[in-house]
């Protein structure tokens, strides 16, 4: 699987440009993923094998994302574990952030959100 950082739904360009400079020393690629889309697999957005689009689901018309998001595929752990930490060097905070995992890539944007805000509000609710 190729190394790639899914973004969804970031708006605010100086967010985008400190993404950018905390990624480019890592060499991965940043695919903007547009509303269209929301309605593909995350395996399909990120190119995996076995997903690609039939174009069967149409295009997506509904809401965008609440929230901005990032998917992280194909990335070995030391070097994911890297990128986490010049993110945060650069200020960048994205709550809703996943791994792509076997178990999350059929799952939608949509789908994928809904689980990690899940995730969150049962996290925040045991503190």
């Amino acid at each position: 699987m190729k190394e790639i950082i899914l973004i969804f739904q970031l708006e605010d360009s100086s967010m985008k440009t400190a993404i950018g400079q905390a990624l480019l020393p890592f060499h991965v690629r940043l695919k903007k993923v547009e509303p269209s889309e929301y309605n593909k697999p995350l395996g399909a957005l990120a190119g995996l094998p076995g997903f690609e689009a039939d174009g069967s689901a149409g295009t997506y018309t509904g809401a965008p994302l609440p929230a901005p998001m990032m998917i992280f595929a194909g990335l070995p752990e030391n070097k994911f574990d890297r990128i986490l930490r010049q993110l945060r060097n650069h200020k960048v905070i994205l709550p809703y952030k996943a791994v792509l995992t076997p178990t999350n890539q059929a799952w939608t944007p949509l789908q994928c959100f809904e689980e990690i805000k899940r995730e969150h509000e049962s996290m925040n609710c045991s503190l």
